[in-house]
């Protein structure tokens, strides 16, 4: 049995296959310690894991950067600023949770973790939840919304992106690093990927093969966290959906709003203008007006998996795991991106034809959101693609947890400890 540390600094949705690969890793019979923002510790604590605050409230992140959308050279300020307070925080934070531990995950934004690992001198890997945090000239950096740009544009954005995350918080991780008694680093993508054990990318090579990287990349596929209670979804739910047809579901998961009133009009206008039924999810926007109840449910947590298979499209804002259980559900999406991968998402689902043209959430309107959502519920090629891809992804399903546990015992086995021993804690 091993001691292992997750460190995972993101939104919910970075939350989720992190918590599912802990659950994993448990009851393979390793010891897991999930470190996460502390608006995470009751539904981490609820599955009987060990929890410690990685330091930053995500909700406060997301909602001051979601000011930013639409305007790259902003939001790159903002990021830097929030990246200084969430780095700062973590190098203390992490550290306290770090004790005797055999090998540290990281996921998210885990600056801190690789000279913690360095420093106890354990293996470390990082987990990947978008193909576009990986440095590539397929793909511009998450920060630059513009898709489709040459190759060599890409580069440019690349290289230019990187040398201002170098001046932004190089200093600081070298700051906290020379009091760990640690040499500096030069350039921050090869201290987060250069000396890697091993990088998982937990992204199904069906919808999103990645590029081939110089460091050690194994792609998986996207982890899946059961419910502590496997309960059926709430009663007058389930009546709405048998009342009628098949309803369009609208929520942009862990996006804040400066404006959820204009929000909600525009979803109500949309909703009006194509006569369709429609969940919306409240989501940390808040969109809570009431609307027409005949055509409208209000929800607020609710399981994605056990709810889109039953809806007629799913309109949300881009979030990777957003993407995949619409997919893995098998119908029609409309992305709304808000910041950064999202636009990568919406690209990458459009040039597939499986959703309608991505619509920027500084641009939306009603009129264009009803279009969006028309065709995404008429089209029969985009219909009949997501159909097709749903039965693809529901088929290998579980394979990408057990491959990922695996994988992981095989660092463990490499740095000493013991192959029988893990053998026997799985037993």
């Amino acid at each position: 049995m091993a001691k292992i540390e997750i460190v995972v600094v993101g939104t919910h949705g970075e939350v989720r296959p992190q918590l599912a690969l802990g659950l994993a890793l448990r009851d393979a019979g390793h010891e897991v310690i999930m470190c996460a923002p502390p608006n995470e510790e009751a539904w981490i604590t609820s599955y009987g894991l060990k929890f410690h605050s990685a330091g930053c409230d995500m909700h406060s992140v997301i909602k001051n950067l979601n000011k930013y959308m639409g305007r790259p050279v902003q939001m790159l300020k903002a990021v830097k600023e929030t990246l200084q307070s969430i780095i700062h925080d973590q190098f203390h934070r992490v550290s306290e949770a770090s004790k005797d531990v055999d090998l540290i995950i990281g996921g998210g934004e885990p600056f801190a973790a690789p000279s913690i690992a360095t420093k106890n001198q354990i293996p470390y890997i990082f987990v990947n939840l978008v193909t576009q945090f990986l440095p590539s000239s397929n793909y511009p950096p998450t920060v630059i919304p513009w898709q489709n740009m040459p190759k060599w544009m890409n580069q440019i954005c690349w290289k230019m992106v990187n040398s201002l995350i170098n001046l932004s918080i190089k200093g600081i991780i070298n700051e906290h690093r020379s009091q760990m008694g640690l040499a500096a680093i030069k350039d921050v993508y090869d201290y987060m990927f250069g000396d890697i054990e091993l990088c998982i990318s937990a992204i199904n090579e069906i919808l999103d093969p990645a590029p081939e990287h110089t460091f050690n990349h194994v792609q998986t596929g996207l982890w899946h966290v059961p419910e502590v209670v496997d309960t059926d979804l709430e009663p007058e739910l389930v009546k709405f959906l048998e009342d009628g047809p098949p309803p369009v579901y609208i929520g942009f998961g862990s996006m804040s709003d400066s404006n959820p009133q204009e929000t909600i009009g525009i979803i109500e206008d949309t909703v009006n203008a194509l006569g369709v039924r429609a969940i919306i999810s409240k989501g940390w926007g808040n969109l809570c007006k009431n609307m027409d109840s005949k055509n409208t449910y209000m929800v607020g947590f609710v399981s994605h998996y056990k709810l889109f298979p039953k809806m007629a499209a799913v309109v949300h804002h881009g979030g990777p795991g957003t993407v995949y259980t619409a997919a893995w559900s098998g119908v029609p999406q409309v992305i709304v991106p808000h910041m950064l991968d999202h636009y990568y998402q919406g690209n990458l689902l459009y040039k597939k034809n499986l959703i309608p043209k991505a619509i920027n959430r500084s641009k939306l309107t009603s009129e264009k959101l009803a279009s969006a959502i028309q065709q995404a519920i008429t089209d029969k090629v985009i219909i009949d693609n997501n159909i097709q891809l749903g039965k693809k992804l529901r088929k290998v399903d579980k394979e990408g947890i057990a491959k990922a546990v695996s994988l992981i015992e095989e660092v463990l086995y490499r740095h000493g400890k013991n192959k029988q021993e893990i053998k026997q804690s799985i037993i």
